[in-house]
């Protein structure tokens, strides 16, 4: 179900034992010909706390002595784990291509992601100005 599912594992170096967990975390709810899986939301809230905490206990023992306060830890945190930043990643590395889903709205904000990205060499900025209402 998944677009070129083999390329994914063999990007990600990684052969998902479950393959159903794989259409799930690439299912947008959008996608109303998954009857099989649920949508990733279930997925990315998982997904977010573990980011959040790899990210968080990183920062803390690789940067506290640079950011040496609460605040800019929350912020260089929060600059690590936001949407812009993994979405930049998603189109750099082409994840974009296997998400399923059926909106011609997010179809948009993706090209004009995308096409922000390719533009800006895959730079992550906080000047991304592209609505996203999926």
């Amino acid at each position: 179900m998944v677009p070129q599912y083999e390329l994914l594992e063999k990007f990600l170096q990684y052969k998902f034992k479950n393959p159903w967990l794989l259409v799930e975390a690439l299912t947008h709810p959008s996608f109303m010909s998954n009857r099989v899986t649920q949508s990733y939301q279930r997925l990315e809230f998982l997904g977010d706390a573990i980011l959040d905490f790899l990210v968080t206990v990183t920062i803390y023992t690789e940067k506290s002595k640079e950011a040496n306060t609460p605040g800019k830890l929350t912020d260089l945190r929060s600059a690590l784990v936001n949407n812009v930043t993994f979405g930049s990643l998603a189109v750099r590395y082409k994840f974009h291509n296997h998400v399923l889903y059926i909106s011609k709205e997010l179809q948009m904000c993706i090209d004009n992601f995308v096409s922000y990205q390719n533009k800006n060499k895959h730079e992550v900025t906080g000047h991304v100005c592209i609505s996203f209402h999926s």
